[in-house]
């Protein structure tokens, strides 16, 4: 059975971003080549290049959401090329897409990829460990990846439904959960991007922004998944 790898797509910043949260023992990131590179045992015991390459998007989507969750400027990591390595030992792929990346400059005190050291008892692999057998968790890691108010707002309803479900109360404060509802209903807020065309309540009296929505559906989320250890 031969070492399978998926070429990763995307800014090398972004890329270091999904293995600083990534701590799986099943899953890796190697640089071969002068390539980001993408392993996994799953991936080696299938036969098809077009399915390790399906498998291998499926996991980069929660691994990207976990990723934008944590840092709203990630820009999504994708693949395109299945490789092997020949018989002179150099890597010999098959692409199904081509992809183009930009070139950007930002600052972030994170591990590069070139290290070993890894966070320990990660809380984000934590995540993604749950995404693998909870649809629950897997749906909301893809909804991160765009951040709008709908997508927030299909979070908050995805624990909001499993909370009921479980019998447990809320975990975050009404008057908190009334101003982010409120506020993504209302298009006398914040326009066209609102779940409604028209709005007949009335307007909430100190409304939130979407960075501070983005930030209390993370802490909301956070809170719900401590719940699922």
């Amino acid at each position: 059975m031969s070492k399978k790898y998926v070429g990763l797509i995307g800014d090398s910043m972004d890329i270091q971003d999904l293995d600083y949260i990534l701590n799986d023992d099943n899953w890796k990131i190697n640089f071969i080549e002068n390539k980001y590179l993408l392993s996994s045992s799953f991936l080696d015991s299938i036969n098809s290049e077009y399915e390790i390459l399906l498998k291998a998007k499926q996991f980069l989507d929660i691994l990207n959401g976990a990723a934008k969750a944590i840092y709203n400027n990630h820009i999504y990591i994708t693949a395109n090329t299945v490789y092997t390595i020949n018989e002179q030992n150099k890597l010999q792929g098959t692409a199904f897409m081509s992809g183009k990346s930009t070139g950007r400059s930002r600052f972030r005190a994170t591990l590069t990829i070139e290290s070993n050291e890894k966070v320990s008892e990660n809380k984000y692999q934590k995540w993604i460990d749950k995404a693998k057998t909870d649809s629950n968790v897997r749906e909301i890691l893809h909804y991160f990846n765009n951040q709008d108010w709908w997508n927030l707002y299909k979070i908050y309803e995805i624990i909001r439904k499993d909370l009921k479900k479980s019998g447990m109360s809320n975990l975050v404060s009404k008057n908190e959960i009334s101003r982010f509802t409120r506020t993504a209903n209302d298009n006398k807020i914040i326009g066209e991007k609102a779940r409604h065309a028209t709005y007949d309540n009335e307007s909430h009296n100190n409304p939130m922004d979407i960075n501070s929505a983005r930030k209390f559906i993370l802490d909301y989320f956070e809170k719900w998944i401590e719940l699922k250890e």
